[in-house]
């Protein structure tokens, strides 16, 4: 890895549960898991992570519509 430590993940599903069980996945997987979060439907994923001493969004590519 790059040096990148996962300091919160947040996904966004259908139900609680779903979203529960992605976002504690999405923080053990870190980026990897947003490639995963992106190949599924309904489903958006943001992860804050620091690296190098600074915070970073990733976000699956349509998470974007919740805020904007």
């Amino acid at each position: 890895k790059d040096n990148i430590k996962v300091l919160s993940s947040t996904v966004i599903a259908d139900d609680c549960i779903t979203a529960d069980i992605l976002a504690t996945s999405l923080f053990i997987m870190d980026k990897e898991g947003i490639s995963l979060i992106d190949k599924m439907n309904a489903v958006e994923g943001l992860l804050i992570v620091a690296k190098d001493k600074k915070m970073n969004l990733i976000e699956s590519s349509d998470f974007n519509i919740y805020y904007k």
